[in-house]
């Protein structure tokens, strides 16, 4: 992807995991984009070669595995019709994978904010 529009926000430790994805699904209402996948992390149960699988799953079936307390740090996508990446995407990471709370937000230049919502 060239030409990202891009934005983190930093110091949200005090937020939940279900918070932030709420605050996902409205930046994709913002943008007016449909999310097209949903992710996870969690670390592989075998832990040999790569220590942490990100699971792809349902946007309903992220929320379950939030609400369960089994996902903390997730990321929402819009994939582009070219096949090129994606066109948008929402990430919440948390220090449960050796990062540190923060949420990233990005979008290429053929998204534009809509404003009537």
């Amino acid at each position: 992807m060239s030409d990202v529009n891009a934005l983190a926000i930093y110091g949200i430790e005090e937020n939940t995991s279900m918070q932030i994805y709420e605050l996902g699904l409205i930046f994709f209402k913002v943008l007016g984009l449909s999310i097209t996948a949903a992710s996870y992390y969690k670390y592989r149960e075998d832990r040999s070669e790569e220590d942490i699988d990100l699971v792809e799953v349902s946007l309903s079936d992220l929320k379950l595995a939030i609400d369960a307390g089994n996902a903390t740090s997730f990321r929402l996508y819009h994939g582009n019709s070219d096949g090129i990446l994606w066109g948008a995407g929402f990430g919440y990471s948390t220090k449960d994978f050796g990062g540190f709370y923060h949420i990233d937000a990005q979008g290429g230049p053929h998204v534009s904010i809509k404003t009537n919502f």
